[in-house]
């Protein structure tokens, strides 16, 4: 059985350098703030960031952000998800996707490829606050783009709710050259070394 790590992690809203892609309209967004691909493990940390726009919108029981399509290798036994207080974990192939108040959100969605879920369970907040998820793979990992969906609460809006889709980065694995190209590169040099041999021995 897969065991979660759970830790608190809830700080003010801060000045973060993401490399995430948000929309500024957005309340409930993932950012990846920390990659460190490695060479037999990497170590991913998001912001979950919340804005409560002027304290008009809320995170209450039941919010929820979705990373689609993370990576296979979140199901790995040695892979660790350390994930704030106040929030449950659910991996799984198909959603979760939030049920907007109206309309529809139909994010790309593989069932071959684990989705990562994060649902706060606390009490409500109505102010700006920031949770940090930490997710170390086993392996060597780059980035690439990928969607996520979010909600939070909305009292003004149709429904209640804010739900939203947009871009993060998410992991993907490394490209691993192939056994003949890294032959090929450790031979390249050798047609330069002895064409400089030629040139030195026809200037003497």
């Amino acid at each position: 059985m897969k065991k979660f790590i759970i830790r608190a992690f809830v700080l003010g809203v801060a000045a973060f350098g993401t490399l995430g892609v948000q929309d500024a309209r957005a309340s409930f967004v993932p950012v990846l703030t920390s990659p460190a691909p490695g060479g037999s493990s990497s170590v991913f940390t998001y912001s979950l960031l919340f804005s409560s726009n002027g304290g008009s919108e809320q995170l209450v029981a039941g919010s929820m952000v979705t990373l689609y399509d993370f990576d296979a290798g979140v199901n790995d036994p040695s892979s660790v998800v350390v994930a704030p207080a106040d929030f449950t974990v659910t991996i799984q192939n198909v959603g979760v996707t939030p049920v907007p108040g109206s309309g529809t959100i139909t994010p790309v969605d593989s069932a071959a490829i684990a989705n990562i879920s994060f649902t706060y369970t606390g009490t409500t907040i109505r102010t700006d606050a920031t949770f940090v998820v930490t997710i170390t793979l086993n392996g060597n990992y780059t980035t690439r783009l990928g969607q996520y969906a979010s909600q939070n609460s909305f009292p003004a809006a149709p429904g209640g709710t804010n739900t939203q889709i947009d871009a993060v980065f998410l992991p993907t694995a490394a490209a691993i050259p192939e056994p003949t190209s890294v032959v090929l590169l450790g031979l390249g040099g050798v047609p330069l070394f002895l064409l400089r041999r030629r040139i030195v021995k026809a200037a003497v």
